[in-house]
């Protein structure tokens, strides 16, 4: 079964693993990139992050959900800055409406 994990900078992630997401604790001298790779490795499926490393860490993650290796998810009642959600929505959509056209089309 694959697994679920929470990506965080802080220990304390009580609510995330009530939830059934395993935390995964990185310092801030770690290579984000390295992190992602680690955890396909390890089996997770789909991964959590906070805002603060969505922002820090935006490139690499949106290039790992345009692959199906693993799925990054930023808990949107963490996004606290309103231009960062309504980009994410945007490209979504754009997603969403690229596929539909390429079925159709």
């Amino acid at each position: 079964m694959r697994r679920l994990g929470y990506i965080s900078d802080q220990e304390n992630q009580g609510l995330m693993t009530a939830l059934g997401f395993e935390p995964i604790v990185i310092d801030r001298s770690m290579d984000f990139n390295r992190v992602l790779k680690r955890a396909i490795a390890d089996g997770f499926a789909i991964v959590a992050v906070s805002d603060g490393l969505y922002l820090k860490h935006r490139i690499i993650i949106d290039r790992y959900n345009d692959t199906l290796d693993l799925t990054i998810i930023v808990l949107s009642a963490l996004i606290a800055e309103p231009s960062v959600k309504a980009e994410r929505l945007e490209k979504m959509a754009e997603e969403i409406i690229g596929r539909n056209r390429r079925r159709t089309g």
